[in-house]
């Protein structure tokens, strides 16, 4: 089943489901929206697989390094997806491709092109362009907001500080994880969940 893509400007959203009826979404940047390279992400994605015993920390880098093989180019790529059986919160990374894997340490990283990085242990990961008016540095543990709905409010504290695109995620794969992820670019944002994923593509 062919993918939907949604596109804001150069960034895009989309997702599905892995042969292993898995629900992931993929949001980032890319000049280019070449078919190939939907087709490429796609056939890694849904032949995504772990190990029987797989650690939070590795489900991580098995997502890290398959989306260094899918997209070499992007200057931004993140995935969440939910694995039964595996503790968390894991399942979600973002990155660039083209850049060394780190572990989400709470700290402001430029990856490319006038971006600013922010990925937390534990999630979520965000990402943004332009110069900002105030300071963005969100309180996550305290504002009791999960999923998208956190996400959400962290694409208007984004936007009302001048961001011109952002891009979160957060984890999909541990109890209550939720995982969710947007795109927005002004003042237009695309939000999908991995339960709209299930929904849109019933197991078989």
């Amino acid at each position: 089943m062919s993918l939907k893509v949604y596109r804001l400007q150069d960034l895009f959203l989309t997702g599905g489901l892995t042969k292993e009826q898995h629900p992931y979404l993929v949001i980032g940047r890319h000049f280019r929206f070449e078919p190939a390279f939907f087709a490429r992400l796609k056939e890694l994605m849904d032949g995504f697989t772990v190990p029987a015993l797989c650690s939070p920390k590795k489900l991580d880098e098995l997502l890290a390094a398959l989306l260094v093989k899918a997209a070499p180019r992007p200057i931004l790529l993140g995935c969440t997806i939910r694995i039964p059986g595996i503790k968390g919160p894991t399942g979600g990374v973002l990155g660039c491709p083209g850049n060394p894997a780190a572990s989400a340490c709470g700290i402001w990283e430029n990856p490319a092109d006038g971006w600013k990085l922010l990925s937390f242990p534990g999630g979520p990961g965000l990402a943004y362009s332009g110069i900002l008016k105030t300071p963005f540095y969100p309180e996550i543990s305290s504002s009791g907001l999960q999923g998208k709905k956190l996400l959400l409010d962290l694409a208007a504290q984004a936007y009302s500080g001048g961001a011109e695109e952002f891009i979160a995620l957060t984890d999909g794969t541990g109890s209550g994880m939720e995982g969710s992820v947007v795109i927005q670019c002004g003042r237009d944002y695309v939000i999908r969940t991995l339960e709209e994923i299930l929904q849109d593509f019933p197991a078989t």
